[in-house]
């Protein structure tokens, strides 16, 4: 018994130290792909439809080459001849993304607004509480200024290959308990969500991570801000003006 204990504390000593050097070599990726990082804008004297997107790394697009393979910069290509303006912020929580949005006029000034946001509340553990009432700000405040908003938050957190077990179960229920927030938020601000959580085995970026995650195993790749836009293109409203839409 004693050489079984000692064993199972060897074993566990073992994936321990490879958990640890498996996280932090994909943060030392990450934060490189943090550092390149650039938000996709768009700007145009002849643009019929002023769009604005908000949020944190994912709205930045974070984890592609060329800003253009983005959720926003893929949205300005579908739509066309627009101005788009991207106050996304590399780790940027809701509380966060509130405050962005305060600094646009409150008359309608955006025919569409564009949410990126929730998925550093997950990983960092944000209050349940406190993210239903941050959540609810935003969508208050992108109303004010927008006629149309969208929110979109993440896939399922624990699905990273960023994150071994037991950290990812423990990433996979904090993902499940925020989308509930969102979905009800929106739901009551009568705001369009676009819910990218699906089940793991429905999961895209779960079967095929190589292709779907970045290197820092955390952001999606071009082919996954793809997937995640053609969600958001089933979601869009009808806007005048718009090449795409």
């Amino acid at each position: 018994m004693a050489r079984m204990g000692a064993l199972i504390g060897l074993l566990i000593l073992a994936y321990g130290i490879f958990f640890v050097g498996f996280f932090l070599y994909k943060v030392s990726l990450g934060r490189n792909i943090l550092l390149t990082a650039v938000p996709f804008t768009a700007v145009s004297d002849s643009a019929s439809l002023r769009v604005l997107v908000v949020g944190d790394s994912t709205g930045v697009g974070t984890g592609v080459a060329d800003p253009k393979d983005s959720v926003a910069g893929r949205l300005a290509g579908y739509l066309g001849d627009i101005t788009l303006t991207n106050v996304s912020r590399n780790g940027a929580k809701m509380e966060e993304v509130a405050s962005q949005l305060r600094v646009f006029s409150e008359e309608k000034t955006f025919d569409l607004i564009l949410i990126q946001a929730g998925g550093n509340d997950i990983l960092q553990f944000t209050n349940i509480s406190r993210l239903r009432k941050h959540t609810g700000e935003v969508l208050r405040e992108a109303q004010i200024r927008g006629k149309h908003v969208v929110f979109m938050s993440t896939g399922d957190v624990g699905t990273a290959p960023l994150f071994l077990p037991p950290v990812s179960l423990l990433y996979d229920r904090r993902t499940r308990a925020a989308r509930e927030v969102f979905i009800e938020a929106a739901r009551e601000a009568n705001v369009t969500y676009v819910d990218l959580f699906k089940e793991p085995k429905d999961e895209p970026f779960s079967k095929d991570p190589k292709r779907f995650y970045s290197a820092d195993g955390l952001h999606p790749s071009g082919e996954g801000y793809a997937l995640w836009f053609e969600q958001l293109k089933a979601a869009l409203p009808a806007l005048s003006g718009s090449g795409g839409a």
